[in-house]
C-alpha cells in the first residue's frame, strides 16, 4: 500500500510538472499550438479525475457459500460483488486481489456480479474474515487508488489430509488385531448364573463340580458380551507436532468413516459454543492435561503429539480392561505402540 501511494504520488508530480511546463510555454510563446496542447491536457486531466471519483468503499463483497475447506487442497471461493450505492461514474478498470490472485472488471457500473477465486488454505482454523484488496485505475492507467476490504466468514479450514498414512495405520492395526474393524468386535462368554438342569439342556453346560456337591444336575448359564465400536481419542498435548498429529488423527477418522462405525473423543482447548462440525478446525492444545474417558472392553486408539507421565499412567490403567493402541511422535518419527512394542510409521514427509 505504501509503495503504491509513493508510485501514484510520483506519477502525479510528473504529470503536474509537465502540465506546468506546457502552461509556461503557452504563456511565454503565446501561440496556438501551445494553448491547444494546454487546453487538451486540461480536459484530459479533468476527465481522468472524474473517472476516479467513484468510491471503492461502495463496492461490497460477500461470501455466497457455506463450504468447509481443507488445508493444502485448492477449492473455490464464490463471492458476490455489488455497489451499496450508485456510482458517480463507471470504474474504468476495477481489480480484485485475493491471496496472490487477481480478477479485472472493465467499466464496472456497480451491478451484482459473481466472482470466483481458487483458494488453497495454508493454515487450519476457523477464520471469521479474509482480507481482499480492490484497486481502480483510470482509462490511461496513470492514476490508481486502493481500498482494503474483508470478506465475512466463518471460513472453516480442516487439517491436511494424509490418506496414505491413514491407510498405513489402518493396515498395521489389522495386522496386530485381525478383528479390529469387525462390526461385531470381540465376543466373550462369561458365566452369568447356575440353575437346575432342565430337559433339553446341552450336556456341555453341566457343571459337574457343583452337581456333585448338590447331588443334582446343575448347568451354567452364560452371558454373551460383545465389544462395542472402536473408540478413537485425540489427546492434544502442547507440542511442536500438535498440528501434524491432528492431521494424522483427522485423516484416520475420515478413512475409518468409509470402513466401519466408531466413537471418538477430542481432548483439547476449544472456544465455547463451537459447533460440532467445526471442532477439528477450532481445537487448540490443552492448557493443562485432561482425563481420558473411563472405557471398558473396547479397542481404543489414542493419537497424541507426544507422551507424558500423566498420559502414560492413564493408558496403563485403561490397558487392564481395553486393547490400547497409541499413535505418537518420538522425536521426529511417528510410531504405533501396542503392548509394549513400537512400530514405526512412514510419514514420507507428507506434512509440511
Amino acid at each position: 500500500m505504501k509503495y503504491s501511494g509513493l508510485k501514484n504520488g510520483l506519477k502525479i508530480f510528473v504529470i503536474l510538472l509537465f502540465y506546468l511546463c506546457v502552461f509556461l510555454y503557452s504563456v511565454i510563446f503565446n501561440n496556438s499550438a501551445g494553448w491547444s496542447l494546454f487546453f487538451f491536457l486540461t480536459f484530459l486531466l479533468f476527465y481522468l479525475f472524474l473517472t476516479m471519483l467513484s468510491s471503492l468503499k461502495r463496492v461490497q463483497l460477500s461470501w455466497t457459500q457455506n463450504t468447509i475447506y481443507t488445508m493444502g487442497l485448492p477449492d473455490d471461493i464464490e463471492l458476490k460483488m455489488c455497489s451499496s450505492q450508485p456510482l458517480f461514474f463507471k470504474i474504468p478498470l476495477l481489480t480484485l486481489f485475493f491471496v496472490h490472485k487477481k480478477q479485472d472488471f472493465v467499466l464496472y457500473a456497480g451491478k451484482s456480479t459473481s466472482v470466483h477465486f481458487k483458494w488453497t488454505p495454508t493454515k487450519r482454523g476457523v477464520f471469521q474474515q479474509l482480507p481482499l484488496i480492490l484497486t481502480s485505475t483510470d482509462p490511461l492507467r496513470i492514476l490508481t487508488k486502493q481500498a482494503k476490504q474483508t470478506i465475512a466468514g466463518p471460513f472453516v479450514v480442516m487439517p491436511m489430509l494424509q490418506f496414505s498414512l491413514a491407510e498405513e495405520i489402518y493396515q498395521q492395526l489389522i495386522v496386530l488385531n485381525p478383528v479390529f474393524a469387525s462390526p461385531f468386535g470381540f465376543q466373550h462368554f462369561s458365566v452369568h448364573s447356575l440353575r437346575k438342569y432342565q430337559v433339553g439342556d446341552s450336556l456341555k453346560l453341566i457343571d459337574w463340580k457343583q452337581s456333585g456337591k448338590k447331588n443334582e444336575l446343575i448347568v451354567k448359564e452364560y452371558e454373551h458380551e460383545t465389544e462395542t465400536d472402536p473408540h478413537f481419542i485425540f489427546y492434544g498435548l502442547a507440542h511442536d507436532k500438535f498440528e501434524e498429529s491432528l492431521s494424522v488423527y483427522y485423516s484416520f477418522t475420515q478413512l475409518a468413516e468409509t470402513k466401519f462405525t466408531f466413537q471418538q473423543t477430542i481432548l483439547g482447548t476449544v472456544p465455547d459454543e463451537t459447533p460440532q462440525e467445526q471442532l477439528i478446525a477450532a481445537v487448540m492444545p490443552l492448557e493443562k492435561e485432561a482425563s481420558l474417558p473411563n472405557l471398558s472392553k473396547k479397542k481404543v486408539v489414542v493419537f497424541s503429539p507426544t507422551e507424558s507421565i500423566h498420559l502414560n499412567e492413564q493408558l496403563n490403567y485403561l490397558r487392564k480392561h481395553n486393547d490400547i493402541f497409541l499413535v505418537t511422535f518420538k522425536e521426529d518419527s511417528l510410531y504405533l505402540d501396542w503392548k509394549g512394542a513400537s512400530f514405526p510409521l512412514d510419514t514420507g514427509g507428507r506434512y509440511s
